[in-house]
């Protein structure tokens, strides 16, 4: 496994100790599974027509509440001109 070294801001930094503390994992696989996450949600992003992210929440199989991402626009664009997609 490659060992890569990274600087957080503090407030990253209580964060991602936060998120170790609620999920008793270290903060390695915290950034793991993070990054795969992202990884995942780009390429979904880059894939597909819809620019949009959010997560709803559900009640007898309606949406009674939607938080989405804004702003992926710009985040999406730049990567599709790096990778090529949706030429």
């Amino acid at each position: 496994m490659a060992k890569t070294t990274i600087q957080f801001s503090e407030p990253a930094d209580k964060m991602l100790t936060s998120m170790t503390t609620r999920l008793g994992s270290s903060k390695a696989e915290v950034i793991r599974n993070a990054l795969a996450l992202y990884a995942y949600l780009m390429d979904q992003l880059i894939t597909q027509p819809a620019y949009e992210l959010a997560i709803a929440q559900k009640v007898d199989n309606k949406v009674v509440k939607a938080v989405v991402v804004p702003g992926l626009e710009q985040v999406v664009g730049q990567a599709k001109q790096t990778t090529g997609a949706g030429d």
